[in-house]
């Protein structure tokens, strides 16, 4: 017959209300190569941050510090220069993963070493008067989760730091326990350096209020510890 039956009728507008199915977008690019590269010329850690590797709508979160968005994140870090006190320091990184529900996303351990060899002023040019001064301290930092996840272009989208995997590393052997009082990221490098009231005090909530609040109104040069929230990209969410 000419006409469509009713059952073939049915079939057909079913074929075309249905969306065609579409293939979620694979890495082109190695993650973990990606990662490491990133470890090693970008962070602004463990060495300058370089902003190019980072995408336009990146976030930073850290168990304490963050969100941060790529601006404040790089002024934070330029200001932070936690590779001027401790050049030698290394991510010591191991165990790249691929996260099962996102090839984009690369999730690994670090277990940072570093020595205070040099003048360090983490709190901006307009207090270099309280740059802390080398004191040849050996910094073993515990062990961190950390991950990246990639735009599929490459860059740096999301980087979450400094998930203290186990504060008290009671089978460690000693030459690699951890010295720095169970903090990690920054605030093992203060603790390190003999700042532990400084790395304590960042563990205050209303502490980093202030520091935002201050950094907002009065004085731009102080780094945030947190992102406006109307500054942070549409993608994010808590």
């Amino acid at each position: 017959s000419a006409l469509l039956s009713l059952k073939d009728a049915a079939s057909l507008s079913v074929r075309l209300r249905t969306p065609a199915m579409v293939e979620p977008p694979v890495p082109v690019q190695d993650v973990v190569e990606l990662a490491e590269r990133f470890l090693k010329h970008g962070t602004g850690y463990y060495s300058p941050v370089d902003p190019d590797l980072l995408s336009d709508d990146f976030v930073f979160r850290a168990a304490l510090i963050g969100p941060l968005n790529k601006a404040d994140y790089c002024y934070t870090m330029t200001t932070l220069q936690v590779y001027a006190g401790y050049p030698d320091l290394q991510p010591n990184a191991f165990a790249f993963t691929i996260d099962p529900a996102d090839p984009f996303r690369c999730w690994f351990f670090t277990r940072a070493t570093g020595t205070f060899t040099q003048p360090w002023n983490p709190f901006g040019q307009k207090l270099s008067a309280l740059t802390l001064q080398p004191t040849g301290a050996a910094a073993r930092l515990p062990t961190e989760a950390f991950s990246i996840t990639f735009t599929p272009e490459g860059k740096v989208k999301y980087l979450t730091v400094g998930y203290v995997a186990d504060r008290w590393e009671a089978s460690m052997p000693d030459a690699h326990r951890s010295n720095t009082g169970g903090f990690g990221a920054v605030l093992g490098l203060f603790y390190a350096a003999g700042q532990q009231q400084l790395a304590k005090a960042a563990l205050n909530a209303n502490g980093r209020a202030v520091g935002n609040w201050l950094s907002n109104n009065l004085d731009k040069s102080l780094a945030k510890t947190r992102s406006n929230a109307e500054d942070l990209p549409p993608w994010y969410r808590e």
